[in-house]
C-alpha cells in the first residue's frame, strides 16, 4: 500500500513507525528538517521537506499513486487542504485530523466525503472517549470487549500485598484456569512476555486476561481483585479533554471539577448542568483534602502539564484513590504509568494514531485494539474464510509467529472458546490474536 503522511509531529510520527513495522510503502511530508531527520533515524520511510499544500510536494510523494493520505499537521485548514487537493490529484482515501468541535459535528450535516474527506480523526474526542471507557470499567488498566461483549479482554496489576505474589503461573493461575478465562499476556518492567508455568510473580507485574463476561470477576478473584463501583469522581484541568469528559460522565457520577483559573470556572458553571466547579489549584494538597479527595472513588487529571497531572495523580493514590487518569503529553511517561502507580496514562495522539492505524488496516482484520502502555503492539480479530489457509487447521499446525503471536480466544457462532492446541479451526470462527506489529503482515497472509 502507498501511503502518505502530511505532518511529521507525534500522530505522523508514531504513525510512520507502525507503518513501516509492516513494510508499507510509507511517505512523510513535513517542512521541519529536524523533525523528519529524528523519523528517518526510527523508521524505514521516504521523508520530504516541503509544503504538502503544494501540488509540486505532492507529485514528488507520487500522489497519482496513493492509496491513503492522512493529513495530520497542527492546523485543521491545512489538513483540509491537503485533503482536497490530494484527492483532486489521485488519493484514493483521505484521513483528516479535526480538533473543532463544530468542525466535528458539521460533519452530520456537510458531506465531507463530497470534498474529498473520508474520514476524520479528533484526538481530544477520542481521548475524552476513553477516558470515559475507563472509567466505566472500574478495576482494569485497559478493558476491551469483542463480539458484542461476549469476550472481555482486560489488565490488572498485581499488588505486593497479593497472596499470588512469589507463586509460579502454574500454581496461581494455570492449575486454576477452565474454559472460562485465560492469562495470555504479562508486563514486567515495561517487558511484555507470554506466561510460562514455571514463571514466578512479582509485585508490579500487569496481567491480561480474557474471560467470557460472566467470569471476569472469577478471574479477579484469583488475583485478589475485585469490581470497585466508582460513584464520586474529581477532574483536574478545564482543557477541552477535561469538559469533554465531564460532559460525557455528569449524568451517571458525582463530579468535582478542579481548575485554577476563575474565568474558565465561570464559563465551566454555565456549560456543565450536574458538575460542581471548584476555583483551586489542583496542585494545593490542603485544598484538595479539604474538597474530599480520600473520600473520591477516581482522579482525572487533564491539564496541559503532564507533570502536574502524574505528580497530583500520585498524591490521589497515596490519599487512597482506587483508580487514577492522568493526561501526559511526554511519550517517555508512557511505560511508566503502572510502574509509578498510576492505573492509567492518557496521550491523546497516540490514541489518534492507533485509530488512524484501524482504518487502513487490510485483508481480514475486522478489529483492532491497542493496550496501555504496550508499544508496537495490538490485538486483532480475524475471521476465517472457507478459503483460508488455517481453516480446518488445529490450532498446534497452524504455525504463527513464535514469541510473536498468540492466540487469545475463539469465537464460534455465539460461543467463545479459550484455546488449546487441540482445537480445530472452522470456517467463519472469529479468531482475538495479541501480536507485534511486525507479525501482521505475516498474520495476514495466514488468513488470506
Amino acid at each position: 500500500m502507498n501511503i502518505i503522511i502530511a505532518g511529521a509531529g507525534e500522530v505522523g510520527s508514531f504513525l510512520a513507525k507502525l507503518l513501516a513495522e509492516e513494510s508499507q510503502n510509507t511517505y512523510i511530508i513535513d517542512s521541519n528538517s529536524k523533525k523528519l531527520e529524528k523519523i528517518r533515524s526510527q523508521a524505514d520511510v521516504i521523508t520530504i521537506e516541503g509544503d504538502a499544500k503544494l501540488v509540486s510536494v505532492l507529485e514528488e510523494a507520487k500522489i497519482k499513486d496513493c492509496d491513503m493520505l492522512i493529513s495530520v499537521t497542527s492546523s485543521e485548514e491545512t489538513n483540509f487542504v491537503i485533503s482536497v487537493i490530494g484527492k483532486k490529484l489521485g488519493a484514493k482515501k483521505t484521513i483528516v485530523r479535526f480538533d473543532n468541535d463544530e468542525l466535528i459535528d458539521l460533519n452530520e450535516t456537510v458531506a465531507f466525503n463530497d470534498l474529498g474527506i473520508d474520514f476524520i480523526v479528533s484526538p481530544v474526542d477520542l481521548a475524552a472517549k476513553e477516558v470515559a471507557r475507563l472509567i466505566r470499567h472500574q478495576s482494569f488498566t485497559d478493558n476491551l470487549e469483542f463480539d458484542d461483549g461476549k469476550l472481555v479482554i482486560f489488565g490488572i496489576n498485581i499488588d505486593i500485598q497479593s497472596s499470588i505474589v512469589g507463586k509460579t503461573f502454574q500454581e496461581a493461575i494455570f492449575e486454576k484456569n477452565n474454559d472460562n478465562f485465560s492469562l495470555f499476556l504479562v508486563k514486567r518492567n515495561n517487558v511484555t512476555f507470554f506466561p510460562k508455568p514455571g514463571g514466578k510473580i512479582y509485585p508490579g507485574d500487569t496481567f491480561y486476561f480474557a474471560a467470557k463476561k460472566d467470569y471476569v470477576s472469577a478471574a479477579l478473584e484469583l488475583c485478589n481483585k475485585k469490581l470497585i463501583e466508582i460513584k464520586d469522581l474529581m477532574i483536574l484541568g478545564a482543557s477541552r479533554i477535561g469538559i469533554k469528559v465531564a460532559k460525557m460522565l455528569e449524568k451517571d457520577y458525582h463530579i468535582k471539577f478542579i481548575e485554577i483559573n476563575e474565568e474558565k470556572c465561570e464559563k465551566l458553571s454555565r456549560e456543565l448542568e450536574n458538575t460542581l466547579v471548584l476555583n483551586i489549584d489542583g496542585r494545593d494538597i490542603d485544598a484538595l483534602e479539604e474538597e474530599g479527595l480520600d473520600q473520591t472513588d477516581a482522579f482525572i487529571a487533564l491539564t496541559g502539564d503532564s507533570e502536574t497531572n502524574i505528580m497530583t495523580s500520585l498524591v490521589a493514590k497515596y490519599h487512597g484513590v482506587a483508580k487514577t487518569i492522568a493526561r501526559i503529553e511526554n511519550v517517555d511517561y508512557i511505560p511508566l504509568s503502572q510502574k509509578i502507580g498510576i492505573d492509567s496514562l492518557i496521550h491523546k495522539k497516540r490514541i489518534a494514531a492507533a485509530n488512524i492505524f484501524r482504518y487502513i488496516r487490510k485483508g481480514r482484520v475486522q478489529a483492532l485494539e491497542v493496550l496501555h502502555g504496550i508499544i508496537n503492539a495490538e490485538i486483532i480479530e480475524f475471521v476465517v474464510a472457507n478459503d483460508s489457509k488455517v481453516v480446518n487447521k488445529y490450532l498446534s499446525k497452524i504455525g504463527f509467529p513464535e514469541e510473536q503471536s498468540t492466540v487469545v480466544a475463539i469465537i464460534r457462532s455465539d460461543e467463545v472458546l479459550m484455546p488449546h492446541q487441540d482445537i480445530q479451526i472452522l470456517n467463519g470462527d472469529k479468531l482475538i490474536i495479541f501480536t507485534r506489529s511486525s507479525c501482521v503482515g505475516k498474520l495476514e497472509n495466514l488468513f488470506s
